[in-house]
């Protein structure tokens, strides 16, 4: 008898034809960028205030995210706009020549993996672990305040950076 494969295949999100909006000489999209980032921020910020810490960390990573992206289009990599952070770190690691961004792109693609564990892995059980889903959620607290503290890096670095590739 034949099998059969009723698997869906699993599909990567369409991110072809969307292009991220440009500050750079465009002001009114600055403004709008910078208004995004204290609004994204003051959510975290509630979230965490509340013991939410699911919130933030997806905040965070859109806004590690979205600094990434900015990153490779300084550095003239072309269609990495709205990627899975994986794939903007995997980017980066051979395209960035700033070695402060470039530590911190490890110190990223670390956190990535910790991130993925608390957002896609709360209620699952992995053999030999006994970590109970509350267990689990109360090390959330130290994964949003990582994000936070690495996105706040990553935004001074890449900001030092232009500032001296601009003098050169």
């Amino acid at each position: 008898m034949k099998k059969t494969n009723n698997k869906k295949k699993h599909n990567k999100p369409n991110t072809k034809g969307r292009n991220r909006a440009m500050a750079k000489g465009n002001p009114s999209i600055g403004n709008q960028k910078r208004h995004d980032y204290k609004v994204a921020n003051a959510i975290a910020k509630r979230a965490f205030e509340a013991g939410f810490f699911l919130e933030p960390i997806a905040i965070y990573e859109s806004m590690i995210a979205d600094r990434l992206e900015s990153r490779l289009k300084d550095n003239n990599i072309a269609d990495m706009d709205f990627k899975p952070l994986g794939d903007l770190i995997a980017a980066m690691k051979p395209s960035e020549k700033n070695q402060a961004i470039k530590d911190l792109v490890i110190k990223i693609d670390i956190w990535r993996e910790t991130r993925n564990k608390a957002l896609h892995e709360i209620a699952k059980r992995e053999e030999g672990n006994n970590k109970t889903a509350s267990e689990k959620y109360a090390e959330c607290k130290v994964i949003a305040e990582e994000g936070k503290r690495l996105l706040a890096e990553l935004s001074k670095q890449i900001k030092k950076a232009r500032n001296s590739e601009q003098k050169s």
